[in-house]
This record gives structure tokens, sequence and C-alpha cells, in this order.
């Protein structure tokens, strides 16, 4: 009788054991998913999110000082880095993106139409958060500029700390900052549908988002 519990015991701990090896990949696919959301912010952001629906719509309205510009290891398409502090006075779009992105390249046209028409009022700057390591590189950063001809400065964000500062969570995401510097997070708008943007007359009521 022994014997035949002994038996019946090794087999159920082979299956244990194939059982344990076949779970292996999916737990380093989940522990790499984890440390991507970590390093992304994606997981700040969702905190946020949270934060932000259970203290309501008050705090989406409240305008905030907008985080300056600072992490990026290296500028685009400018003489020198661009600081929020000296445009002041002006309307800023920050454009999150990344070149593999395809709804971040749909978007492009629709901002060289905003510059064009408001080259007076409005910067755009773009902010290249690379969603892949080889993205990160300024140079093919550089190229992907060329390729697609964007005329703004853009800010490599390979670290993201400024998407972190912004609680961005997605590619395409556009953060409106008015005249003053200041911001709202329902200025956020992540841009799945091509968004269009329109200066209103009055600096009070400084931008209205029109989403189609």
């Amino acid at each position: 009788m022994a014997e035949q519990t002994t038996t019946t015991a090794a087999p159920r701990r082979s299956e244990w054991r194939r059982v344990l090896v076949q779970l292996i990949p999916a737990l380093v696919i989940v522990v790499a998913g984890l440390g991507f959301l970590w390093r992304s912010g994606l997981w700040h952001a969702a905190t946020m999110d949270k934060q932000v629906a259970q203290k309501g719509d008050a705090m989406a309205q409240e305008r905030v000082r907008a985080p300056e510009l600072e992490g990026g290891i290296a500028w685009l398409n400018t003489d020198q880095p661009l600081t929020l502090a000296k445009l002041k006075g002006k309307v800023v779009l920050l454009d999150f993106w990344t070149y593999c992105c395809i709804n971040c390249m749909h978007i492009i046209p629709d901002l060289k139409k905003l510059e064009a028409k408001y080259a007076n009022q409005l910067v755009v700057i773009g902010v290249h958060s690379a969603k892949f390591s080889n993205e990160g590189e300024s140079d093919n950063i550089r190229q992907a500029i060329l390729r697609y001809e964007i005329e703004h400065p853009v800010v490599n964000d390979r670290e993201f700390r400024i998407w972190r500062r912004y609680g961005v969570r997605a590619w395409p995401t556009q953060v409106l900052i008015d005249p003053e510097g200041m911001w709202s997070v329902a200025s956020l708008v992540r841009a799945i549908t091509t968004p269009w943007i329109r200066l209103s007359a009055s600096w009070s009521t400084t931008i209205v988002l029109v989403e189609h």
C-alpha cells in the first residue's frame, strides 16, 4: 500500500514541475510589464486619475503652475533648451509623442496648421518620450524630425521625467499651457481621434478644445 502511494505521488510532483516551468515565461512578462509601467509613469498617471475622480471636477479644473520642461537629455530643432518662464505671454502646446506611433504621425499636419495660423501666439513643443529603447536615441529622433518635416522644437524625454510631471499616460497626448504659464488636468487631452484647437480671442478663456 505504501509503495502505491509513493508511486502515485511521483507523477503528481512531476506534473507540478511542468506547470511551474510553463508559468515562468508568464511571470517574466508580468514583471517586465510592471517595470515598464513604473518607468514610463503610467502607474503614476493611473493613481492621479483615481485621485481626480475622487476629488471631482473641481480638482480637474483647478489651474496650477505648469512644471518646467526639465529632465530631457537633448533638445532638437532649437539652438538652446526652452523654458516656460521665457515663453510667458505665449500659449504653449506640448505634444507628447513617439515616432513609432501612427496616431502621433496623424496629428503632425494639424500641428503645422496651428503653427502657421497662430505663429505669433502659439509655441508648439514636441516632447518625445520613447516607447522602445531605440526610439530614445537622439540621432533616430532627428531622422524622424527630418522625415516628417517637423519644424518646432523637440525635447528628447527618454527618461520620462517630463511625461511623469504632467501625468501623461498615452501616446499621443497634448497639454495646453496658457500665457501665464498655468494649466489644469482638464487641459490634458489624449488625441486618439484627431483634435483641433481654436485659440480664443479672450485670454481669460485662452483655449477651446473641440474633439471630433
